[in-house]
């Protein structure tokens, strides 16, 4: 787990060059989760309590509120994914 929830310093500039801090965490676990599982999963809340501690480190984020964004990033998952889906 930690070879893919590392972030280089590249990673974590380039996160905080087009990301609001609020959104940063959730980019970052969709960012190692993609070539951990090889997709990335709906569920951003779901992510290993190790990985989010380490990419919230590396954020100079705190891990609980870090946890807690990831709840809250979650909410986008509503009718627009349901009608995504419908149409493709």
């Amino acid at each position: 787990m930690v070879t893919f929830f590392t972030l280089s310093s590249t990673d974590v500039g380039w996160l905080r060059a087009r990301y609001r801090p609020d959104n940063q965490i959730g980019v970052a676990v969709q960012l190692c989760a993609l070539p951990w599982l090889g997709w990335v999963p709906d569920d951003l809340a779901g992510c290993p309590a190790g990985g989010l501690a380490r990419l919230a480190f590396a954020l100079n984020l705190d891990p609980a509120a870090a946890a807690r964004q990831l709840a809250e990033y979650g909410g986008w998952r509503g009718p627009l994914v349901v009608t995504t889906a419908a149409t493709c």
